[in-house]
């Protein structure tokens, strides 16, 4: 037992020695190693930075504390675009813009950074240029002149403008120059940086007069391949500032047109050659047809159907022609009469006897100039009565008959070789001229009707001409014919002023109304003024005429209809146009019109483009509702469309509304008296 406590004992002071020795080893391997010690901090020597492009800067790095163990770092930044920075904190500057560079310690990842600014690289002016050299505007125009700087990505691209003639023309700060007065100016623009400078010559000319229409020479046309002819475009008005028409066909390749009109035919087709004005568009356009060319047969000889020819005066026939061969390309053939007082012989070869004699009709070739000939001997006729026409007379002695009016045509008759002569009809040959060539079958325009036949005179014997509405004004040659015998010489009657004239498919009364169911005497005349829903008009002379004639005045329209119903001046068969029929005058591509001065009066006259048919309409002005005359040289007509003013809850009238600078529709107040011009119904 005593042993076994001693062994215990003995155990157990080894292992105490043993365990001292090993904390005194372990505490001196701790106190002989080197200590670590941490980062704190990490500052920048630049918080902020600016650059210019392309250059470089550098920032430097301190870490805290001084003696910290471990003082690497790592740099970046926050657009590689804008600026970049290597393992070292240098920093290159990319492009303009603003960066962040940041630096962070590997010890304890505490960071430092810098804000970079990148400004854009100064680029220097070298040159400026203006979109014109030269400049051309009309007095009171502007035009705005656009400046480019060079190069493109110049720093300071400001430009400073100046007129050399401030009094011809100015310019602002943004370029826009407007003309003064006429003249020529110099306008310069000049860059701030590097005074660089570029000017445009300025001529200010007279305001530009506006092109109203264009009118070609020819509206239709015929060539044959090969051939070519120039078309003329007038510009209209005749000052207009520019006259410039371009041309251009509608299939170039049956025929082209160049810049001068000249039209030359390529191959057989129908095309549209159209002249349109550089100034507002206006066109014109003449149908050109092309045929195809023909291989000429030249005329060998010609014979006509008869060699000789008997014809008692007053007689006629026709001869014909029969050129060689069968298919010459040019057949026609002129014809004349070597003795016009004997016989005389029209272009389709139809003879006609005048008196007791011998002639030669002669047939001649156009092409090759070959002839026939054919003797014509004229006889006296039998034992037949003859007359003469007489002088006319016209209404007032002047020798002209008015449209609508009745007139006396007198001639005589002489019985022949002692016999008497009674007459049952009568009918009349019109003829284009005083020598008699008759071109027409029917009578232009005027009617005869027999009213005393035979004359209460013995041999004196009256026609009543009778001159149809709408029969152009001019002299009518014509010959008396009776049961078979013509008149011996020729009459002359004279029409002088028209009631109507058909104008793009209305038919217009040729003058004004004066009282109600009256016209005027004279297309001149203005005629009545009539306000809506007066009875009547005031007077067309001062001092006024009292017309009320017992009806009131009624400034209140209860139906759209009631001034036509009640108070319509148009003579019977007529009526007031419609605002239809005012746009239908007005209709450039179907009338043309034009300001005139007609027997001392002012107004438009208006032509239709397709039959000629001229119209004169006075300005007469208008009346208030004291009866003042107002705008004296235009014109204010009556119609009787009207349209509802819903404010006022009245009813106004659209008129004709023109003076010498613009003609239109327009609209008449209640009070205002206008003038009144009737269509046919």
């Amino acid at each position: 037992m005593k042993k076994k406590n001693k062994f215990t004992r003995l155990v157990t002071t080894v292992f105490l020695t043993l365990s001292a020795l090993c904390i005194f080893f372990i505490s001196c391997s701790k106190d002989s190693g080197p200590e670590i010690i941490k980062v704190t901090g990490i500052t920048l020597s630049e918080s902020t930075l600016a650059l210019v492009e392309g250059e470089t800067g550098s920032l430097r790095a301190t870490i805290v504390p001084a003696d910290a163990t471990n003082k690497r770092s790592t740099w970046k930044s926050s657009d590689m675009t804008v600026a970049a920075v290597d393992a070292e904190g240098k920093i290159v500057a990319v492009k303009a813009g603003n960066a962040t560079i940041t630096v962070t310690a590997e010890d304890g990842s505490k960071t430092a950074s810098c804000t970079v600014t990148v400004k854009a690289a100064t680029v220097s002016v070298t040159g400026v240029k203006l979109n014109k050299a030269t400049l051309s505007l009309a007095l009171g125009a502007s035009e705005t002149l656009t400046v480019t700087v060079a190069p493109e990505n110049a720093t300071n691209k400001k430009v400073a403008w100046k007129s050399t003639q401030t009094d011809i023309a100015t310019v602002d700060g943004e370029g826009k120059v407007s003309a003064v007065k006429v003249g020529t100016a110099s306008i310069v623009v000049t860059t701030e940086e590097g005074a660089k400078a570029d000017t445009c010559t300025l001529t200010v000319v007279a305001k530009a007069v506006a092109v109203t229409g264009v009118k070609l020479n020819k509206t239709t046309l015929s060539l044959t391949e090969g051939a070519s002819e120039k078309l003329t475009a007038t510009v209209t008005p005749n000052d207009a500032t520019n006259k410039t028409v371009s041309w251009k066909s509608s299939d170039a390749s049956i025929a082209i047109v160049d810049s001068d009109g000249r039209i030359v035919a390529l191959k057989p087709g129908i095309i549209a050659i159209t002249a349109t004005t550089e100034d507002g568009g206006k066109t014109a356009t003449c149908a050109v047809t092309v045929t195809a060319k023909v291989v000429t047969v030249a005329v060998t000889g010609v014979t006509l159907n008869q060699t000789s020819l008997s014809l008692v005066e007053g007689g006629s026939e026709s001869l014909s022609a029969t050129v060689a061969p069968a298919d010459a390309t040019n057949k026609n053939v002129a014809w004349q009469s070597s003795n016009t007082a004997v016989a005389i012989v029209d272009n389709n070869g139809n003879v006609t006897a005048l008196k007791a004699g011998t002639a030669t009709i002669t047939a001649t070739t156009d092409d090759g100039g070959k002839t026939a000939t054919c003797i014509v001997t004229v006889t006296a006729p039998a034992a037949v009565p003859t007359f003469i026409i007489g002088a006319q007379t016209g209404d007032g002695g002047d020798g002209i008959l008015d449209s609508g009016t009745m007139e006396w045509v007198k001639y005589s008759l002489t019985g022949a070789n002692g016999m008497t002569f009674t007459g049952k009809t009568a009918d009349i040959a019109w003829f284009s001229d005083a020598e008699g060539k008759i071109t027409a079958t029917e009578p232009i325009g005027v009617r005869f009707s027999i009213l005393k036949f035979p004359g209460e005179d013995n041999n004196i014997v009256s026609l009543g001409a009778s001159v149809a509405q709408a029969t152009p004004e001019g002299s009518y040659y014509f010959r008396i014919i009776i049961e078979g015998v013509t008149s011996s010489n020729v009459g002359v009657l004279k029409v002088g002023k028209a009631w109507e004239m058909k104008i793009n498919n209305v038919t217009w009364a040729a003058r004004n109304v004066e009282r109600p169911a009256l016209f005027v005497s004279n297309p001149e005349d203005t005629g009545w003024y009539y306000q809506r829903n007066r009875y009547t008009g005031w007077s067309p002379t001062d001092p006024l005429t009292p017309s009320h004639d017992g009806e009131e005045w009624n400034s209140v329209v209860d139906t759209n209809d009631s001034w036509v119903t009640r108070n319509n001046p148009c003579p019977a068969g007529y009526r007031l146009p419609t605002l239809d029929d005012i746009n239908a005058l007005l209709d450039k591509t179907s009338v043309d019109r034009e300001w005139v001065t007609q027997n001392g009066v002012k107004g438009y006259k208006f032509t239709d483009k397709k039959s000629g048919n001229t119209l004169f309409i006075p300005a007469g002005g208008n009346r208030d509702r004291d009866g003042k005359l107002s705008s004296p040289e235009g014109g204010r007509y009556m119609t009787s469309t009207y349209e509802e003013d819903t404010a006022r809850k009245i009813w106004s009238t659209r008129t004709l509304y023109f003076d010498r600078n613009e003609i239109r529709p327009g609209l008449i107040r209640e009070a205002v008296a206008y003038t009144v011009r009737c269509v046919k119904r």
